[in-house]
Formats: structure tokens, sequence, C-alpha cells
């Protein structure tokens, strides 16, 4: 007998890490996720859908790595997944606003949670 995911398991699986990000941003904590391979470390700033309703979340990325080029220094902007996170868990670092002076990104179409 093989196994069949239930639909309430599937809505367990992004739950939680929706729910971190949400509880993140609502504390002002950062988090430290693998995405894409490379660990990123973040401060969570909104959480929503995209225009094909999938959870996605913006943060800034301050530490860590990323696929393309090499974090600037002063860390970036991140749009991410939230279905492609893996390992998400709090961390110690202080909450980061973002560069002084620059406004968050509006990539979100339907924001849900924002800092």
């Amino acid at each position: 007998m093989g196994f069949i995911a239930s639909p309430l398991a599937t809505w367990h699986f992004l739950a939680v890490p929706y729910e971190i990000i949400k509880r993140a941003i609502e504390q002002r904590r950062s988090l430290t996720a693998l995405l894409d391979e490379h660990v990123r470390h973040f401060s969570p700033h909104a959480l929503g859908r995209n225009m094909d309703a999938l959870q996605v979340g913006l943060g800034f990325q301050y530490g860590g790595t990323r696929a393309l080029t090499p974090l600037p220094a002063g860390g970036d902007w991140l749009l991410f997944g939230v279905a492609d996170l893996r390992d998400l868990t709090f961390n110690k670092d202080p909450w980061h606003p973002g560069p002084p002076g620059q406004r968050r990104p509006d990539w979100i179409a339907k924001v849900e949670v924002k800092a």
C-alpha cells in the first residue's frame, strides 16, 4: 500500500512556513532558510500572493549567498516563493529595514501581511 498525501497534509506543509514568516513580520525578527541551494539570512517585510495566486514573500537579504550574483555588501531585496524555502528558522540577528531612504519594492500582487 502506497502513501497518499491528503489535501490537509499539503495545506499543513505550506501553512507552517507561512505562519513562521507571518510571525517574523509581526515581531520584526529575522530568518534563515535554504533557497535555491543557498543559505539566506533575511528580514521578511511582506507576505502575500503573486499574480498566479502562489504564496510569496518579500524580504531584505543581509547575509548568506545567492545564485546569480554576489550579495552586495549592504544586502538586497529578496522575492521568494514560500513553498521554495527549506529549513526555515528564526535566527538571533536584528531585523533589517532595508537600505536607508529606499522604499520597499511592490513586487507582491496581493499583500496579506506587511511590516
